[in-house]
């Protein structure tokens, strides 16, 4: 082999293997079997069967945790769940509460765009999901519908920690007003009883279902309501 052809086969080498680096990268956990040790495997959730008018605030704290906290097994990987636009939990299998489709290569249309990545949940597909999971079988889905079906809404003034409390749903806006026709993302805030601290839940874009730390510094959340759907 001739110096020349040695050398782009080193070249070739070395693009395949950054490319292959980078699709992993951009894959996140799917492309590997080895959990975060930082996280428990989860392979199934005991849902609540039972379809209720009310979701009991302890069941949404605790699937949230469960949904932010954990890596689940998606057939021969485990990964966490991750953002999708328009994603939506609608193929549950009944023997794991989980989407069949959770953690598969699809085709995401992000207005025009199409790309393929690990399928998931949207933000108010998570929100729809946390409630189903806690037997709420038909909270609406659409943030700009589950802020118009809350009970009691509004803007948000001041500090978010003075503006909620445990179950407290908060939006944001395409342009950072108050106009609910912008909504454009919505989160719950829930506590976490062991340490006694509030958290931000939420499916965030080109993150996936998390949580953060409520705090006096949260902003750009300009939106609240509260939902008669939880007891």
């Amino acid at each position: 082999m001739s110096k020349v052809a040695k050398l782009i086969f080193i070249l070739v080498a070395v693009f395949v293997v950054v490319y292959f680096m980078d699709l992993g990268d951009a894959l996140g956990d799917d492309l590997t079997n080895e959990p975060d040790t930082d996280y428990e495997v989860v392979t199934s959730i005991n849902y609540i069967n039972e379809s209720k008018l009310e979701a009991d605030l302890i069941d949404l704290e605790n699937y949230a945790k469960v949904l932010s906290d954990s890596v689940f097994q998606f057939g021969t990987t485990q990964s966490k769940i991750k953002y999708f636009w328009n994603g939506k939990a609608t193929d549950i299998d009944p023997n794991t509460g989980l989407d069949r489709r959770f953690g598969q290569l699809r085709e995401e249309d992000y207005e025009g765009t199409i790309s393929y990545k690990p399928y998931g949940l949207d933000c108010s597909g998570f929100i729809t999901y946390l409630f189903w999971l806690s037997g709420v079988k038909d909270f609406p889905d659409g943030s700009y519908n589950q802020y118009n079906s809350c009970s009691v809404k509004g803007a948000i003034t001041g500090d978010l920690q003075d503006n909620v409390q445990n179950g407290t749903l908060i939006f944001r806006t395409s342009d950072g007003t108050t106009d609910p026709s912008k909504i454009d993302h919505v989160a719950i805030v829930l506590i976490d009883r062991t340490i006694n601290q509030y958290y931000i839940y939420e499916s965030a874009g080109g993150i996936g279902v998390r949580k953060t730390l409520l705090t006096d510094t949260t902003t750009n959340w300009v939106l609240k309501g509260t939902t008669s759907r939880i007891s």
